[in-house]
């Protein structure tokens, strides 16, 4: 039996939108947290760079100063979302977020997309059960700019009619390919029997059908309602005027009156001891749910339990995950696991009882002081990457912002470094014996550039003569935390037919190594509370960001006090994995759960299919991260350790770092670690050949959303390609402003291309309704001509370009974003400095440079290729 992998994403992304559990009551339960919180022996005093205040209007203000960031994020929370819904009106929260993207009383939505492009921000927002969040990013220089355009939408949308279809149009088509992810559906029923059928209890989305009869009216009525000062929290955090910034908010924000607030309506259901609930459901292997009654958002012992559930983890970590939900008017304790071996289910379920059992009556002796300081230690890591990433601080601290406002959020931390452990086993020590209920699915088959960061950031790069590994760094001040990340060059070349061994050999890392067992690492990296990532999570949508056949990748953070100790661990790793029989042959049973997965859904299947056409079955840049059934059925013990040893072997990193550590410096702890010398290994490149013929691929796997992919290749001039690239972006866009936004036609699409030497490619698409698979191939194929570039403006070139550099620049905000793009510039170009001259690339180019480009490129020809996968 395995963990739930579904119960263990923090957040689920769902497109543009981030579903995030969190609550809200009505503003004066704010007083009960600040003071469960922050009593008068646990007063703690704010950081020097934060300041709390409030509006005369009710808006609460929460300001982080980080004068060392060229940018800055204006979040806010409307303390209002699918927990004050009914079945009736279910996804009305997520569709008003939709809807406020669609003009205002003194902008049209072409004007508002125009002008944050224009900016360089980047706007998104995300709708959880109790709260919806609007952020928008942008570059410090523009702070005003972007409180106007802000508080425009929040206070002056129009929700036009002529909108309301379209955007219903593409909610629905997100729910669409979010049900076609078996995990979406599982944890909505498990919310059902959690929290009954109450909003708690309902998808933050909504369903097809309640969306399908939502009116405008009623939605403006919602709106006019909740959208108010006093029922908000603004989040400012980056680089500001401290002595001008309430002036400013004032100016902005500060004259919307404030308006009477819905209080929330709190539920009664309750866990009903030893109850079982179980459906028939897609997954291939039954997934199930031991829960338990646990303290609400506003219990005293609300903190112990969240310290308490790291340590639970730890002990039933092979068997299941467990995890707090915790609401105002209920809490709930979920031990999710999954269940793969012959013995009966009953024997499953007394199985994980028993550990969960005996846990809670040997707490006094697992949760020590010492270890909770190391919890402590990670805590206070996290909090300083969420910090520097400016936008993702408010997005993850939005559950508590919602419920308990500023001043609680930050003296969490604090507050949590003041409970000691017998504090924590008095108050939830005998948990195990609350009333709990089982949730079961079982399956059919069961059941029948520009410098970005700062100016004076110094970059260098030299080879390492002990080993032949490239290092490049970036070192400048104005953050503590320290960097990493290892590129591994020419995966999937230097796995030859083993396809998929180095992700098994990545999820191998963090078990034992020649000088540590497996807890006596997971101790070290605790021990500074390190944050590493050694591949990507594929059963969470959008995690495959770095992945590709052509490299793999190791991303290390720590805080900098602690760099040369995590260097050496890291290196540990790498170097001295232990393999056993037992642990890869759990590793290969992994494997074959995650691609399993993979294939289930309509969006990956096409994928595979279309590059597989386009480019050709043996071409590295097709190959799968996570190999075939095939290729893994055939890596055994001994094939396995001939890979790693060629594989994470020095000449072929790159190491790029991101800190105030200088290069010299970082040479000497890896020259001391690797004593043999070597020359750094090549990119080895794949050719790209043109097609010749037309190719089609039609495959039903009977799912609701049909997904597209439509492309050619083609021969390219080198100097063109800057001015291709844009030009790709613009028609992207445009393309998305037409068939998203104006026909409702997908949730996501888009165009994008990509080179080698002197060959490209340009490909577009698109996941839509059944019905709508025509008209949307009609759509597609109209973009790949210069016709649409007849009207284009100088304009519409710049607010394109200063968009590119706005997300760039928020890519880049992170040690661990920075190190990254070093890498990966370096890889593919041998020049890392291209990551430096990115925001650079562009500038000049006009009008005309677009439309020759176009009429160059720009012609779909009868020998295309086009995957359709329904």
């Amino acid at each position: 039996m395995k963990k739930t992998v579904f119960t263990l994403i923090a957040f689920t992304i769902v497109g543009t939108a981030i579903i995030t559990l969190g609550v809200w009551i009505k503003k004066t339960v704010f007083t009960l947290i600040a003071f469960t919180i922050l009593s008068a022996q646990n007063i703690v005093p704010l950081p020097e760079n934060v300041n709390t205040f409030t509006l005369e209007n009710g808006l609460e203000v929460l300001a982080i100063r980080n004068s060392s960031s060229p940018m800055v994020c204006l979040n806010m929370s409307v303390r209002v979302g699918s927990a004050y819904e009914n079945f009736a009106t279910s996804g009305m929260s997520h569709m008003l977020e939709h809807l406020l993207f669609n003009g205002t009383t003194s902008r049209t939505q072409e004007e508002l997309y125009d002008e944050t492009d224009f900016y360089g921000m980047y706007s998104n927002a995300f709708t959880g059960k109790f709260f919806t969040d609007y952020f928008l990013l942008m570059p410090a220089e523009f702070l005003q700019n972007g409180m106007e355009i802000q508080s425009d939408m929040l206070f002056n949308s129009i929700l036009p009619n002529g909108k309301f279809d379209k955007e219903r149009g593409i909610v629905i088509e997100e729910i669409g390919k979010d049900r076609d992810r078996d995990s979406y559906e599982i944890s909505n029923f498990f919310d059902k029997m959690n929290f009954g059928e109450t909003g708690v209890g309902l998808p933050t989305l909504g369903t097809r059908s309640t969306i399908e009869h939502l009116n405008r009216d009623d939605v403006w009525g919602f709106y006019k309602s909740h959208y108010v000062p006093n029922n908000m929290l603004l989040t400012v955090i980056g680089h500001f005027d401290a002595n001008t910034l309430k002036t400013d908010l004032t100016k902005f924000y500060g004259e919307i009156p404030p308006q009477p607030i819905e209080k929330y309506e709190p539920s009664e259901h309750q866990i009903t001891d030893g109850e079982i609930h179980q459906i028939k459901g897609k997954a291939e292997q039954i997934q199930a749910q031991i829960v338990f009654d646990a303290p609400t958002y506003y219990d005293k012992n609300r903190f112990a339990f969240e310290i308490m559930l790291d340590f639970l983890n730890e002990e039933i970590g092979e068997l299941a995950s467990a995890n707090f939900t915790s609401y105002p008017d209920l809490g709930r304790l979920e031990i999710n696991f999954t269940v793969e071996s012959e013995k009966p289910f009953n024997e499953e379920i007394e199985e994980v009882l028993d550990a969960i059992q005996n846990f809670d009556a040997t707490m006094e002796a697992q949760i020590t002081d010492e270890k909770l300081a190391l919890l402590a230690k990670q805590m206070q890591v996290e909090d300083t990457a969420l910090l520097d990433q400016l936008h993702y601080y408010p997005m993850m601290k939005a559950f508590d912002l919602a419920l308990g406002g500023a001043n609680a959020t930050v003296g969490k931390l604090q507050f949590f470094e003041q409970m000691t452990a017998s504090e924590i086993t008095q108050n939830v020590q005998g948990f195990s014996k609350n009333a709990k209920q089982f949730n079961v699915v079982f399956s059919a088959a069961e059941n029948a550039e520009e410098n970005t960061t700062s100016s004076a950031m110094k970059h260098e790069k030299s080879v390492l003569p002990s080993s032949g590994a490239t290092l490049v760094t970036a070192t400048s001040g104005g953050s503590e935390m320290f960097g990493v990340h290892i590129l591994i060059k020419n995966r999937n070349a230097l796995e030859k037919n083993l396809t998929g061994g180095a992700e098994i050999l990545h999820s191998l890392l963090e078990t034992s190594t020649t000088n540590s067992t497996e807890d006596e690492l997971a101790e070290k990296l605790a021990s500074i509370g390190a944050k590493i990532k050694t591949k990507d999570l594929g059963f969470i949508p959008y995690d495959n960001y770095y992945n590709s056949p052509e490299f793999g990748y190791v991303r290390f953070e720590c805080l900098e006090s602690d760099a040369e100790f995590g260097i050496n661990l890291l290196a540990e790793m790498l170097n001295n994995t232990i393999l056993t029989e037992e642990k890869v042959e759990n590793a290969i049973q992994s494997a074959q759960m995650r691609i399993g997965m993979q294939k289930s859904t309509a969006k990956e299947t096409a994928s595979d299919e279309f590059w597989k056409l386009l480019l050709g079955e043996n071409t590295t840049k097709t190959a799968r991260v996570s190999g075939t059934m095939q290729s893994i059925s055939q890596i055994n013990l001994e094939n396995l350790s001939e890979l790693h040893n060629r594989y994470f072997s020095p000449e072929n990193y790159i190491i790029s770092i991101s800190s105030s550590i200088p290069h010299e410096k970082l040479a000497e702890i890896f020259n001391s670690i690797w004593a043999e010398s070597g020359k750094p290994t090549e990119r080895i490149k794949t050719e790209i050949s043109i097609n010749h013929e037309f190719q089609e691929k039609n495959i039903d796997l009977g799912k609701e959303q049909v997904q597209i992919r439509i492309g050619y290749t083609f021969e390219i001039d080198e100097d063109d390609k800057p001015t291709f690239s844009l030009m790709t972006d613009l028609l992207s866009y445009r393309m998305a402003f037409d068939l998203r936004e104006k026909q409702g036609l997908a949730y996501s699409l888009g165009m994008f291309e990509g080179y080698e030497n002197d060959t490209a490619y340009l490909v577009s698409s698109m996941g839509t309704g059944r019905e709508n698979l025509d008209i949307a191939i009609d759509g597609m194929k109209s973009y790949f001509s210069p016709k649409r570039l007849k009207k284009l403006t100088q304009h519409e070139i710049e607010k394109e370009i200063n968009s590119g550099k706005g997300h760039y620049m928020m890519r880049n905000l992170t040690r661990i974003g920075q190190a990254f793009y070093l890498g990966y510039y370096e890889f593919y170009s041998g020049d890392f400095e291209k990551a430096l001259k990115r925001n650079s690339m562009y500038d000049g180019l006009t009008v005309k440079d677009i439309q020759r480009v176009a009429k160059k490129y720009l012609n779909l020809p009868e020998n295309h290729t086009i995957v359709i996968v329904k």
